[in-house]
């Protein structure tokens, strides 16, 4: 584990920020949302989910295709992920209110209240079932757009311009990049924003939206794209 440290803590930091920005510059541009939106919505979106992942880096057939360090990576990053990306989420809190920081502090929010709400994650998972198909279909082409990019750009940029401190070569930085689910910790983090009164008209149905694509999407690829990087490694490969 000591090995996986330094990159560990890039994905954390570098990483995790870099995936926020993406999906902020993406919120702003695809949906028009005003910059303290579209962090708030970055924020949101940028852990990996650690039950989604699991299924993919998990079992025989992952740890016949897949080397142990890549499985370690992302077991750990999607693991410590969650809990770190709660400032970033509360950042876009305070930049959104207009009492600012000292609101949040006296009321005993960061990292505690945080942890907490943690405890009743399976409340979210139910919350994850109420798909809020109507503001889907009224907010249309655009945010469907806004989720297929989010897919595509919010992890894969990201890792690639890490390549090199995370010792990846093209394959690793192809899987590794496209393979980071998001699931149940956006859905924590949202309505902890919705819960301080932040106006959820497109975050919700955003973060909804990108959920939903990314437990069918990721869900579907994984087995074959574990299989493609699999014969990556094959001797004859090129």
């Amino acid at each position: 584990m000591a090995k996986l440290a330094r990159p560990l803590t890039l994905l954390l930091t570098v990483g995790m920020v870099g995936m926020a920005a993406t999906v902020a510059l993406l919120a702003w541009g695809l949906l028009g949302l005003e910059p303290a939106h579209a962090w708030l919505l970055g924020a949101v979106l940028a852990p990996t989910d650690p039950v989604l992942s699991s299924s993919i880096v998990t079992g025989d057939p992952a740890e016949k295709d897949i080397p142990y360090r890549l499985r370690r990576l992302l077991s750990a990053e999607s693991g410590a992920n969650d809990g770190l990306a709660f400032p970033l989420v509360v950042l876009g809190v305070v930049l959104m209110r207009e009492e600012g920081l000292g609101r949040l502090i006296t009321e005993g929010i960061i990292v505690e209240e945080g942890i907490n709400r943690v405890l009743v994650l399976p409340v979210f998972i139910l919350l994850g079932s109420l798909l809020p198909w109507l503001e889907w279909t009224e907010a249309g082409l655009p945010l469907v757009g806004f989720g297929v990019a989010v897919l595509f750009l919010r992890r894969l940029p990201v890792i690639a311009a890490l390549r090199r401190p995370l010792k990846l070569d093209a394959a690793d930085t192809l899987f590794y990049g496209w393979f980071g689910p998001i699931g149940v910790a956006a859905l924590f983090l949202v309505t902890f924003a919705i819960e301080e009164a932040v106006d959820d008209t497109v975050i919700w149905p955003a973060t909804a939206l990108v959920v939903a694509l990314s437990t069918v999407v990721h869900g579907l690829t994984g087995t074959p794209g574990r299989a493609a990087y699999a014969r990556t490694r094959q001797p004859n490969s090129s």
